[in-house]
C-alpha cells in the first residue's frame, strides 16, 4: 500500500488489526465499482423509426463498471428487442454495444458515447435490418437511435415495411 510499518512484538493484535483496516479503506474506496444486471425494460413506443408508432420491449443483460470518482462509466450491454406495430411483430437478434458515459464534476452528462451494433432484426429471408457504429446519446437527443452518426445502417424500409399498416 505503498507505506510499510514497523510492529513491535508487544503490539497489541487488536490495535495493529484496526490500523490495517483504516489504512486499507482508501485503496478499496478508489476502487471502480462493477455491478451486473439482466432487465427487461416496459414496453415504450417511437415513432421517428418509421413515420408511425411501434411498441419495443427490449432484454439487456451486462455490466458497468463506474470509476471512484463517479465520472465515468462504462456499460456493456448485450440487448434482444421485440418490435410490435399494426398486428405485425419482429424479434431482433441478440447485439452488443458498449456505452462509454463522461460526467463533470456536478455529475451532469456531456457524453454517452454508444458503440457496436445498434440493431439487428431479421425482416425476412435474407434481409435483416442493422445498424453498428458509434453515436453520443447527448448529441443524438434521443433515447432509442437505429441510425449512427458515424457507421452504417441498412434495410430500415424492410423494417418499416414488414411493420406497416
Amino acid at each position: 500500500m505503498g507505506s510499510t510499518r514497523a510492529v513491535t512484538a508487544g503490539a497489541a493484535p487488536l490495535a495493529l488489526a484496526a490500523s490495517l483496516l483504516a489504512a486499507a479503506a482508501p485503496a478499496y474506496a478508489d476502487r471502480p465499482v462493477k455491478e451486473s444486471f439482466d432487465d427487461t425494460m416496459a414496453p415504450f413506443e417511437v415513432s421517428d423509426v418509421c413515420g408511425f408508432s411501434i411498441t419495443v420491449v427490449s432484454h439487456q443483460r451486462g455490466f458497468e463498471i463506474t470509476s471512484a470518482d463517479g465520472r465515468r462509466t462504462t456499460v456493456h450491454i448485450t440487448e434482444q428487442d421485440v418490435f410490435t406495430a399494426n398486428g405485425a411483430t419482429l424479434r431482433s437478434r441478440p447485439f452488443t454495444f458498449t456505452i462509454h458515459f463522461l460526467r463533470d464534476a456536478d455529475g451532469q452528462t456531456l457524453h454517452a458515447i454508444s458503440t457496436g451494433q445498434i440493431i439487428v432484426v431479421p425482416v425476412a429471408p435474407g434481409v435483416t435490418f442493422r445498424a453498428a457504429g458509434r453515436f453520443d446519446f447527448v448529441t443524438a437527443d434521443a433515447d432509442f437511435v437505429v441510425v449512427p452518426e458515424s457507421g452504417g445502417s441498412q434495410n430500415q424500409n424492410a423494417f418499416c415495411a414488414a411493420l406497416a399498416p
